[in-house]
């Protein structure tokens, strides 16, 4: 990244802002303001997505008759913004009255056609006449005196009945009252159905809207764009004359010559330099196609700083072998492989469509590794060579062995020295290459370790010259270093581990100091590597449960001699058991083996290399021209 400092005229600035939005490559400086454009910007904005939500909503619905041809829709945001207004309001007072009709009705019906020109009449004279529902066992045990009571109907335990009287205060009765009705069911009957067409009307004409979809989305990015520019223009800071102003940001490398071409056409004065310490430089990650599949992941706990090296290339290759390890099934990997082929093809998801590729072909591979096939051995259905299963649980003597779980072990011991050695790149780019010795001296000091054990099998842990992971000679790899070296890599790195830590200290402090860090390096050191005994252990448990499934599934099926009977009529039952089984299994399995390795990747391998995060992504001022 690049920073820049404009300064523009006042007459000018208006026309710079414009040209830099259109050019969309500098990331400005911009404040958090509200002023009363903006403000009214974006009530235009949250009213235009609340439209359009409610649009689709109606188009999906299938409530809309016919298809109806709008001939009169504008073109102006806020003739547009009152049109839709203006239709939904007299949708939603359609709404309102077709509620208060049916209300009524709902109310009136039970009381059947009521003779109300005759009753108005009565009332007309003084008559007080006033409507009753309550129970009608109360109501038989209720002393009405002297009232002048006649029962409409009884219906469910429910009396309805009307009471006349010629005072004008109405008696106060136990019971639920009812105001006089104004329309009979005929008449509101008939307004319903007035209502329901013109509300069909209504509906028809929104659905209509669906088209011009695409006519409201750019209105919205119009606004949006309207948004940014308003910010733009009121983050620029004016000199005390009033005639210059004044405004910051920052740009990619490689865009320099665009540019430098847009400003040496405007009146525009500029200085172009490196960021410093203290600037809040935005991020732009940059990776090959491959290795931009995993930034969503990077970007799930933050971006890195400026200061900082991408994580993402070094540890997407580790997220991918963990995913396949964790879920290690050949069977599961071809399912997964279906959707991911299908979101592949996808604009909008193909990105996650090529992970779950990645993802899924790893899982695939790890499968055949550890020869699993829906929980059961994968060379019961292929022939192929015990080597390549080499990672395959074993029983010899009646003692199984598990070597994937020395696999997780001798993966999180790579990625650990790894991490060191992106701390050690990272201090140097931060803080310079004194600053990169102590971490140094620390994947110095591990690496002398291991090597230093498997020379002299370290508590006959079994960990020797003779020590191997499938068919991989690891002890015979690391023996193969003299263990001269290993003193010389232990003496180095002690110096760089005790002299170069804490370097606010002077020399002789130092080594105190490194006590403490020493002790907390040794014991996390243990702790970061145990963690990774999880990719083994939820592995095992995803295989232990598909196999489990598989044996119930079969276990009902009736066997004649040790032979099961496929043909019985309970295959059907097997069928839904290892369907249902196996899909639970693999969601469940498919959850933990994303969980997990990201877990690996954000606690153990990010504090190793002294992740520190909280970067800002590169949001460069621009026009937004689709969704």
């Amino acid at each position: 990244m690049k920073k820049i400092s404009l300064f523009l005229f006042y007459s000018e600035k208006k026309n710079i802002l414009r040209g830099l939005q259109a050019l969309g490559i500098v990331d400005l400086n911009v404040n958090s303001v509200n002023s009363e454009r903006i403000l009214h910007s974006l009530q235009k904005k949250s009213e235009f997505k609340a439209y359009i939500s409610e649009i689709i909503k109606i188009f999906n619905s299938k409530s809309a008759t016919e298809q109806i041809t709008i001939n009169n829709f504008p073109d102006d945001i806020s003739d547009q913004l009152n049109y839709l207004i203006q239709v939904f309001k007299n949708y939603n007072n359609l709404k309102s009255s077709l509620d208060e009709i049916k209300s009524d009705l709902a109310t009136l019906q039970p009381w059947g056609n009521l003779p109300l020109d005759k009753l108005n009449q009565l009332k007309s004279k003084g008559l007080e006449i006033i409507f009753y529902s309550g129970s009608a066992k109360f109501f038989d045990q209720f002393d009405f005196q002297d009232l002048d009571i006649h029962v409409l109907s009884r219906e469910k335990g429910t009396v309805r009945f009307v009471l006349f009287s010629w005072q004008k205060s109405s008696p106060s009765i136990p019971f639920q009252k009812y105001e006089f009705p104004s329309r009979t069911i005929e008449e509101l009957e008939i307004e319903l159905e007035f209502l329901q067409k013109k509300m069909l009307q209504s509906i028809n004409e929104i659905a209509a809207l669906n088209s011009y979809l695409p006519r409201l989305k750019i209105a919205i990015r119009h606004l949006n764009n309207r948004i940014s520019f308003e910010e733009a223009k009121l983050s620029l800071v004016p000199h005390t004359s009033g005639d210059i102003f004044f405004i910051e940001g920052f740009f990619p490398a490689n865009t320099f010559d665009k540019l430098i071409e847009f400003l040496d056409h405007h009146q525009v004065a500029y200085k172009i330099e490196q960021p410093g310490d203290t600037d809040s430089v935005p991020v732009l990650l940059k990776n090959n196609k491959v290795i931009k599949l995993f930034e969503p992941i990077t970007k799930i706990f933050s971006l890195p700083q400026y200061s900082e090296l991408d994580p993402t290339p070094m540890f997407a290759p580790f997220f991918t072998i963990f995913f396949g390890l964790c879920l290690g099934d050949v069977g599961y990997g071809l399912i997964m492989l279906l959707p991911a082929i299908i979101f592949s093809f996808k604009k909008k998801y193909s990105s996650i469509g090529q992970l779950g590729l990645v993802l899924s072909f790893s899982t695939i591979l790890a499968g055949v590794l550890l020869n699993s096939f829906f929980g059961a051995a994968f060379t019961d259905f292929v022939s192929i060579s015990s080597e390549i299963t080499m990672f395959a649980a074993r029983t010899i003597d009646g003692k199984t062995s598990f070597p994937a779980m020395t696999l997780s072990l001798l993966l999180g011991t790579v990625q650990i020295l790894v991490a060191f050695v992106i701390q050690s790149a990272n201090e140097i780019k931060r803080s310079g290459w004194m600053y990169s010795l102590k971490s140094l001296g620390t994947l110095l000091i591990i690496f002398a370790s291991i090597v230093l054990a498997a020379h002299h099998n370290f508590l006959n842990l079994g960990f020797n010259s003779e020590f191997q992971i499938g068919s991989i000679p690891v002890g015979a790899i690391v023996t193969s270093v003299s263990v001269n070296l290993v003193y010389i890599a232990y003496l180095v790195g002690f110096c760089l581990f005790f002299f170069f830590n804490s370097l606010q200290f002077k020399w002789l402090i130092r080594p105190l100091t490194g006590i403490w860090e020493f002790y907390q390096f040794v014991t996390g050191f243990l702790g970061d590597l145990l963690s990774y005994i999880r990719l083994f252990a939820l592995g095992l448990a995803s295989g232990l449960l598909a196999n489990s499934f598989n044996q119930i599934a079969f276990m009902i099926l009736p066997q004649n001699q040790g032979v099961t009977n496929f043909a019985s009529p309970l295959i059907i039952v097997s069928i839904i058991i290892l369907i249902l089984g196996h899909t639970l299994n693999l969601a469940l399995s498919a959850l933990g083996s994303f969980v997990h390795p990201l877990r690996l990747t954000f606690v153990e391998f990010y504090k190793n290399i002294g992740f520190h995060g909280g970067g800002r992504a590169y949001s460069p001022f621009k026009k937004v021209h689709n969704d």
